[in-house]
């Protein structure tokens, strides 16, 4: 090892000539993900073993990069937060943090597939690879409970399946209720438009406030203009109540998918820290202190 004995100030006196400061800001501008502007703009100068060694890394990336390897991580996002929610037990992470984890297990597995074929033996990209972790299990255990969108699948769990099924059925039948209703009197001659419309989650019909005392149900609110009112007409009442219920019981369930997925990351927790660009692989360590 290189020590810096008494030298310390000299040191960052040729940093700042250098305008070291500012360069580790350029870098920074040209990363693709937030934890490469933080690695970027956290670099600390490197020993002579320290340099060789990454100066020969990055002498096989411009490499690879000539030879037209490509590796973008422009869809990473910023992990404190998830990495600090998956450090306490218990706590569940919502759709779009576990899409996030799923997001950098699918690069982690890109980066890996892209650069083992151009890769040498004993080269010091090879060291990168081996240091990537392998997160295509828990990738698959994501993708299977949870769409792109954010959406948990219906096929998360077979108790899902049927509750949406049930929604399906229920939802059909209150339209088709609700919908005979508006072509039979009174709601034939009080509905307004002959619009199905929802309010506080319960399926109602618009109609006109004058005639709001013929009709038999649950007032919803009414429109911005006092004309119109919101109306649960009393034969949907026993549906509306069923169709809640059954949303209700798809949120728990939901959410014990959520509970069950966020367990298992937290399991995983040290290596998909690992998936994350921090620094360079073993042998290719950035110093945090100039004394070593």
């Amino acid at each position: 090892m290189w020590h810096w004995h008494g030298c310390k100030g000299m040191v960052w006196k040729s940093l700042e000539v250098l305008n070291y400061s500012e360069l580790k800001q350029l870098l920074a501008t040209l990363a693709e993900s937030p934890a490469g502007v933080a690695l970027a703009k956290s670099l600390q100068p490197l020993n002579c073993w320290e340099a060789t060694q990454s100066l020969a890394l990055t002498d096989e990336c411009v490499g690879l990069i000539d030879s037209g390897v490509r590796i973008h991580f422009n869809q990473l996002s910023e992990y404190t937060a998830i990495f600090e929610r998956l450090s306490i037990d218990g706590l569940l992470l919502d759709t779009q943090e576990i899409l996030q984890i799923a997001q950098l297990a699918s690069c982690a597995h890109s980066a890996k597939e892209v650069l083992r074929p151009k890769t040498v033996p004993g080269s010091q990209v090879e060291l990168l690879i081996h240091s990537i972790p392998d997160l295509q299990e828990l990738l698959r255990a994501i993708q299977d409970k949870i769409a792109s969108s954010g959406e948990v699948h219906d096929d998360a769990s077979p108790v899902l399946k049927r509750i949406r099924n049930e929604i399906g059925i229920v939802r059909n039948r209150l339209y088709e209720t609700l919908e005979r209703l508006l072509d039979t009197p009174p709601f034939s001659r009080s509905s307004q438009d002959d619009v199905i419309t929802i309010r506080n989650e319960r399926f109602v019909l618009p109609v006109r406030m004058e005639n709001r005392k013929e009709l038999r149900g649950v007032v919803h609110g009414t429109s911005s203009s006092g004309a119109t009112v919101f109306l649960e007409p009393i034969q949907t009442l026993e549906l509306n109540n069923r169709l809640v219920r059954l949303k209700e019981r798809a949120e728990e369930e939901i959410r014990r998918i959520l509970q069950e997925l966020s367990h298992g990351l937290r399991a995983k927790l040290p290596e998909i820290r690992r998936a994350l660009p921090r620094g360079a692989p073993p042998g290719l360590r950035v110093s945090n202190e100039l004394v070593e």
